[in-house]
Order: C-alpha cells, then structure tokens, then sequence
C-alpha cells in the first residue's frame, strides 16, 4: 500500500543543504589528508542519499538502485578529483612515480569514474541486497505486529 507522497518543502531544502555542507567536509577533509571517519562517510554516502530518496518518494528498490548508480559514479569522478588535488598540495619523494595522471584532477577524476563504473555495479548489488533484507524482516515484522 504505498502512501500519499507529500510535497517538496523546507525540510528537503535543509536536507540538501546539510547534504552538500557534508559533502565539503568530506572533500575539504580528503584534500588536507584527515579525517578517516570522514572517509568512511564518504564511501557509504551514495547509498545514504539513495535510501534517503527511496525513502523520501517511496520508491521501489530498483528504482532506487538505478538512482544509486550514476550516483556512485559521479561520486567516483569527485573523489577523483578530490585525491587528486590531495596529491597536489602535498610533497613528494624523488621515487614517488605518478603513473597515472594524478597532478590532472580531471583526468584522475574520469580514471576514478572509470573504476566505479565497474565497482558502482557491486555497489549497488550490495545495496540491493540490504534494502531487500531490511523489506523483508520489516515485512514480516508488520505482518506478525497486525496479526496480535
């Protein structure tokens, strides 16, 4: 039974807002080299913006996954670029080699995005998977709480 969906208001506005001040720390975070629990937020935060959605406009699960997908690619091409401009600022040693184009932020960014394009697909396999299991057990949680 899916329920009347309300509409667009302050709420998601601060949302957004909170959403994008976590965004600049994780990334203001990753360039200075700290932060490590930030990090982890960072990995997961993809799939806490999609849950978010599915949650916000009821959706179903794969349309959640198809929001999560491109999401955690351009989250890729970010954190790219973000690395990136990590290596920057930061010294080097003479043995230190860069192989793979990290003093460009966007050509690291589009080789991080090129890497999630695989990764993304487990990615949102595993959040599949979760968002089935919590469905199910809260299913049948309802089901067993409406039966007493």
């Amino acid at each position: 039974m899916r329920h009347r969906v309300q509409p667009i208001g302050i709420r998601d506005a601060l949302s957004v807002v909170f959403l994008a001040a976590i965004c600049f720390a994780i990334c203001k975070a990753r360039v200075e080299g700290t932060g490590l629990w930030l990090s982890w937020i960072g990995i997961f935060l993809p799939a806490i913006v999609a849950g978010a959605l599915q949650r916000r406009f009821q959706t179903s699960t794969p349309t959640a996954c198809a929001i999560l997908y491109p999401l955690t690619i351009a989250w890729g091409f970010v954190g790219g670029v973000v690395y990136s401009l990590h290596w920057i600022r930061t010294p080097h040693d003479f043995f230190e080699r860069n192989s793979l184009g990290v003093e460009q932020p966007l050509h690291y960014g589009l080789f991080a995005a090129k890497i999630w394009v695989i990764a993304g697909l487990l990615y949102v396999l595993a959040y599949a998977v979760l968002a089935w299991a919590i469905s199910a057990v809260v299913a049948k949680w309802s089901m067993k709480r409406d039966s007493k």
